[in-house]
């Protein structure tokens, strides 16, 4: 294209970024990372129920009758280890 009044096209990828758009995009992340820590604390909350009844499963029955559990519980002990500290 020769010719010094000629306008420089922007791709078709950029898009123009006003309030609005910024205001939408901020709104939506918001919304899934609430989504993001109630599945969070409803995961924990599982992993513990999980802990505290194996737990007491260990202390009432034989420890042979409920070493299955042992691989879970322990897996589960330390993954709540690691998510408080």
């Amino acid at each position: 294209m020769k010719g010094s009044n000629v306008e420089e096209r922007r791709p078709l990828a950029v898009e123009r970024v006003t309030a609005r758009s910024v205001n939408s995009y901020v709104s939506t992340v918001n919304r899934r990372t609430k989504m993001a820590a109630q599945r969070e604390v409803l995961a924990v909350l599982l992993a513990l129920e999980f802990v505290v009844v194996a737990a007491v499963v260990f202390l009432v029955v034989p420890f042979e009758a409920a070493l299955p559990l042992a691989p879970m519980f322990l897996l589960l002990v330390f993954a709540l280890y690691k998510y408080y500290f």
